[in-house]
Formats: C-alpha cells, sequence, structure tokens
C-alpha cells in the first residue's frame, strides 16, 4: 500500500523568484505530478517542501502546485541534483 510523506510549510510564494527571461512566463499556477524511480525516504522532505510524496511500487509520486516555469525548472534540476531518475512529468491539465 502506497505511503504519504507530507510536509506543509505554509510558504505561499514560489521557491524561486520568476525571472524576466521568455522561458520563465507564468504557467498558471496549476498542480503538477512528478514521478520518480525509488521509494525515497523521509529524508527527502526538505529538498522537497510544500509538495506532497507518496511512496509506493517502486517509484514516488511528488504532487505540488507549480506557479511558473522557473518553479518547474527548478523542480527538475533539484531531481536531477539528488541523481533521481525522472520517470514522468504531466500536471493536472494533461490528465485525460
Amino acid at each position: 500500500m502506497p505511503r504519504r510523506i507530507t510536509r506543509v510549510t505554509g510558504r505561499t510564494e514560489p521557491a524561486t523568484r520568476p525571472s524576466t527571461c521568455h522561458l520563465a512566463r507564468t504557467v498558471n499556477s496549476r498542480t503538477y505530478r512528478v514521478v520518480v524511480a525509488g521509494e525515497l525516504g523521509t529524508r527527502f522532505t526538505d529538498a522537497f517542501e510544500d509538495m506532497e510524496l507518496t511512496v509506493g511500487a517502486g517509484e514516488t509520486e511528488i504532487k505540488g502546485t507549480i506557479v511558473d516555469r522557473a518553479q518547474l525548472r527548478a523542480l527538475l534540476k533539484r531531481i536531477d541534483d539528488l541523481g533521481l531518475t525522472l520517470v514522468t512529468v504531466s500536471s493536472e491539465s494533461d490528465a485525460t
């Protein structure tokens, strides 16, 4: 059965400031679901603060609200920096 690891800090601002670059335009604040390979432990809650981690079946789902492209890129960079294997990235509007 999947287990959920949640850390909520109450922070409402994005983790990173949006840049003025055209690639950092707002993505209309939507919920993203990022899946990485492996079942991450509680030590990863600090790395993904304000996100909900659900662990099970050899994967970890990282889910939360992303307010702009800069924040999404920062999340993906953090995953890469931690040496995690990215499986999927989808937004709530991508679901069918």
